[in-house]
């Protein structure tokens, strides 16, 4: 009896259709040609988003599916300029944090950060997806000159 309800649970688990998020490992030269291919405008950016880690879903508050929580952030950093990340930049930020799969995108606060902001009315957005494609936590030098390369016409996508 007890084999036959351990058989049966197996089989009912066996049955279930394999849900998993995947994602396309991220890359700044794709992001950098999705940025630059957009009608939308997009400042590329280097430094650290200072918020409030108690907002949901940085306190472990996760969102459901498709819901998105704005986070107000305090960007303190440099914006790119043909000679690389030299604008210094101080800006208030959103950060648009969406979920899929009880996964949610995010970044650290006052983690240094390589983003994409959107310019879309008063304040700049940062998208934070569960699938990472605009924000890049500590970004190494040939992160930063591939950035460079590609907005000066040599970008190494695929």
């Amino acid at each position: 009896m007890i084999r036959s309800v351990l058989a049966a649970a197996a089989i009912s688990l066996a049955a279930q259709p394999a849900l998993a998020l995947s994602c396309i490992v991220p890359d700044v030269a794709r992001s950098t040609q999705a940025a630059m291919d957009s009608s939308e405008t997009y400042r590329i950016v280097v430094g650290k988003f200072e918020f409030d880690t108690l907002s949901p879903p940085f306190d472990g508050t996760t969102l459901g599916d498709g819901e998105a929580a704005s986070i107000p952030a305090q960007f303190n950093g440099y914006a790119l300029t043909s000679d690389g990340f030299t604008d210094p930049t101080r800006d208030k930020v959103i950060l648009n944090v969406t979920c899929m799969m009880q996964s949610c995108g995010g970044i650290g606060s006052g983690v240094e950060t390589l983003a994409f902001l959107r310019s879309d009315g008063a304040d700049p957005i940062l998208e934070l997806g569960p699938c990472p494609q605009w924000a890049f936590p500590t970004p190494t030098d040939a992160q930063k000159q591939t950035v460079l390369d590609c907005v000066t016409g040599d970008c190494p996508t695929d």
